[in-house]
């Protein structure tokens, strides 16, 4: 690049620059900062301009945009496009303090980096902080291999445009975001639909294989082979399993289809949950249920059944062996008082390691699984589903290392007031194995 004086650039240098800047094309990131970068080049005789924005994950600056110089080339050759923030040097300085800085010998400066001086060759520097929305997002830096380069003028010209250069930045990073978001969406819906048709295909094939384990079931029962009778037992297990999986993966097509349908009919959730933790424990993994003697709810009891399987099968996963899991149920007793609640809690309480504080704002979210989970990341999802369906809503209470509290809340909404018993103070716990 040649040599200008401050002399050399008429006022008319802002204006003509940030209408360049206006003009650019702002859909990729990398393509729109290195166009800005080359106008700044050329707007001031630079040897190179950068645009650094920090990288949260590795806490460094790097260079999203450099000009097309000799020394922009030698820069990304040699590695320093990237400036770890704990390695100091000027450009970090400015992006922590905000403060802008000039010198028009970087080499005598014991402050910056060997590698920028020696290796780069740099001895005018200056560089201003990039705003957005008020916070510092990363550095524009502009420097020369000639001593005492750039001047205040230049450096007033720098601190003009970094805003708008901050602005075009932020909006090729909100077009790239739009733009992967659509992508993801599409793949997404591609993914679910794909699902949908493998798990309707894959139910046709299980309803025979199941009821061919039954017929061996009852042959060995018949024929008193006790070995082949666990077998068949431990086999049609699985299969219930899988079938469960398939009635997720499809249950959730109908709520985006709005095809989700209830039945309800009144029903006492007490013994549905009983039930429920009866088929689902086992001697390593037992299910305690704490409950009055009935409840009384206006539900589907399939799906509210679903529900909970889904709950416990996903307790039962985080928990140790031999660590109960609870059930506790609070709500209307199923006789006499007037004092009968609005809402019915079931709440299922694990011993697990406990759900990471990042992980809790998308627990709910569709195939999401945690980092132990061997599920689709179907089942809670379709758990709060089938809650906000009844006019409920399901919640979570975790902390690392202590296990997690689901609390599945429930409308009572019962057709006239039952005439039952009175609840007694002391609540039933029974433990299942």
């Amino acid at each position: 690049m040649g040599q200008r004086s401050a002399g050399d650039y008429p006022d008319e240098r802002l204006l003509g620059t940030l209408e360049q800047l206006l003009a650019l094309d702002a859909t990729n990131l990398h393509d729109a900062l290195d166009h800005v970068t080359q106008l700044v080049a050329e707007a001031m005789g630079a040897d190179k301009v950068d645009v650094f924005l920090l990288e949260p994950t590795s806490s460094t600056l790097v260079a999203r945009g450099t000009s097309d110089t000799p020394m922009g080339q030698l820069q990304k050759a040699t590695g320093m496009d990237k400036l770890p923030i704990v390695n100091g040097g000027r450009t970090v300085a400015v992006f922590q303090t905000g403060a802008p800085f000039m010198t028009g010998h970087a080499d005598q400066d014991p402050a910056e980096l060997i590698g920028i001086t020696q290796g780069l060759g740099v001895r005018s520097i200056l560089a201003v902080a990039l705003p957005l929305h008020g916070k510092g997002r990363g550095v524009l830096v502009v420097v020369s291999a000639t001593p005492e380069r750039f001047t205040e003028r230049d450096l007033h010209f720098l601190e003009a445009i970094s805003s708008w250069i901050g602005l075009v930045a932020h909006r090729a990073e909100l077009v790239e975001h739009i733009a992967h978001e659509a992508l993801e969406e599409g793949r997404r819906r591609g993914a679910e639909e794909l699902i949908a048709v493998v798990a309707h295909d894959l139910r046709n094939y299980l309803t025979p294989l199941k009821t061919r384990l039954e017929l061996i079931q009852l042959r060995a029962k018949r024929q008193e082979r006790p070995a082949d009778m666990v077998d068949a037992r431990a086999a049609t297990q699985v299969v219930n399993r899988l079938t469960q999986v398939i009635s997720n993966v499809l249950d959730a097509t109908r709520l985006d289809q709005g095809l989700f349908v209830l039945r309800p009919q009144v029903v006492d959730v007490v013994a549905l949950a009983r039930a429920t933790a009866e088929s689902l424990a086992t001697s390593q993994n037992p299910i305690e249920v704490r409950a009055p003697d009935e409840v009384e709810a206006l539900v589907d009891p399939d799906r509210i059944r679903q529900a909970l399987e889904n709950l416990l099968a996903n307790a039962l996963q985080h928990s140790p062996e031999q660590a109960p899991v609870r059930v506790d149920i609070e709500g209307a007793a199923a006789s006499g008082g007037s004092d009968r609640a609005d809402h019915i809690v079931i709440m299922v309480r694990d011993q697990g390691p406990g759900i990471a504080l990042d992980a809790l704002p998308h627990l709910f979210d569709r195939f999401i699984s945690g980092p132990n989970s061997a599920g689709l990341g179907l089942g809670l999802y379709l758990a709060r589903q089938i809650a906000i369906a009844h006019g409920g809503n399901l919640t979570v209470e975790s902390l690392p290392g202590k296990g997690s509290r689901f609390h599945l809340s429930l409308p009572v909404s019962l057709p006239q007031e039952p005439t039952v018993s009175q609840r007694t103070d002391s609540e039933q716990a029974t433990v299942l194995e």
